[in-house]
C-alpha cells in the first residue's frame, strides 16, 4: 500500500473516531439536560394498596421502599421518606410499583405542610444536611429560608461551586430522615413551598450536588 493510500485510510478513521466520540458526548449532554444522570429519593410501594387504606408501621419494611430514581421521572411532590407517609390514608388505590405521593393522601391525611403552601407553588420535599438548629429555632410552618447548594468536585463550570438556588421560600415542614448505612453525617427532609421552576432546579441539584443547606431569614 502506498504511503498516500495509507494517509487516506488514517485521516478516515480520524473522522470516524472524532464522529462517534461526539455523538457519546451528545447523548450525555442529552441525558444530563433530561435529568437521566440526576438521581432523587422516592418513596414506591411494592404491594398493592387499595383506596382508604391506612399506611401502618409494618408498612414501611414490607410494602413501602426507599429508591433513587432520575429526576426527570420523579413526580414533584413525591414523598422521600417512607415514614412521612405513617398514619395516613390513601385516596386512591396503588398498584406494586407506584410512587407515594402528598396529593394520593385524602384531604385530611394529607401532610399540613401542603395544606400550607402559597398559592402557585408545589410542597417539594428535599433532602438536606446541617438543619439541626434551624428544626429547634424556627418558628413554624411558613418560616422563609434560602437553599445553598455546594457542588461537588470535578470537571465542569458548576463543579465545587456554593449558590444560592432559590430565596425566601416558605419552609412548611423539616423532619429528620432515616439514617443510612454508608451515608455520614445528619440529614434532614425539607417541604419547600417552590414554584415550577424552582422545583426542577433543586430536584436537580438534589441528584448532584455535596450538600444542600437552608439559611434562616
Amino acid at each position: 500500500m502506498s504511503s498516500r493510500a495509507r494517509a487516506i485510510l488514517f485521516a478516515l478513521g480520524a473522522l470516524c473516531c472524532a464522529g462517534i466520540s461526539a455523538a457519546l458526548a451528545g447523548g450525555a449532554a442529552t441525558r444530563s439536560a433530561e435529568g437521566l444522570d440526576e438521581l432523587r429519593p422516592v418513596v414506591v410501594t411494592t404491594a398493592a394498596f387499595h383506596k382508604g387504606q391506612e399506611i401502618e408501621r409494618g408498612d414501611l419494611d414490607g410494602a413501602l421502599e426507599e429508591r433513587r430514581v432520575p429526576v426527570a421521572f420523579a413526580p414533584p411532590d413525591v414523598l422521600a421518606v417512607a415514614a412521612d407517609g405513617l398514619g395516613r390514608r390513601l385516596a386512591k388505590p396503588l398498584p406494586p410499583g407506584s410512587y407515594i405521593t402528598a396529593s394520593d393522601f385524602t384531604a385530611a391525611d394529607r401532610p399540613s405542610a401542603s395544606r400550607g403552601a402559597p398559592n402557585g407553588t408545589t410542597p417539594v420535599e428535599i433532602t438536606v444536611t446541617g438543619a439541626g438548629a434551624l428544626a429547634g429555632s424556627r418558628s413554624g410552618p411558613g418560616t422563609r429560608v434560602d437553599v445553598v447548594v455546594s457542588g461537588e468536585p470535578g470537571p465542569g463550570p458548576a463543579a465545587g461551586r456554593t449558590y444560592v438556588a432559590a430565596r425566601r421560600v416558605a419552609l412548611l415542614d423539616l423532619v429528620k430522615a432515616r439514617a443510612e448505612t454508608g451515608v455520614p453525617g445528619e440529614r434532614w427532609v425539607a417541604t419547600l413551598a417552590l414554584g415550577r421552576a424552582e422545583a426542577l432546579k433543586l430536584i436537580r441539584a438534589e441528584g448532584v450536588a455535596r450538600s444542600i443547606r437552608l439559611l434562616g431569614r
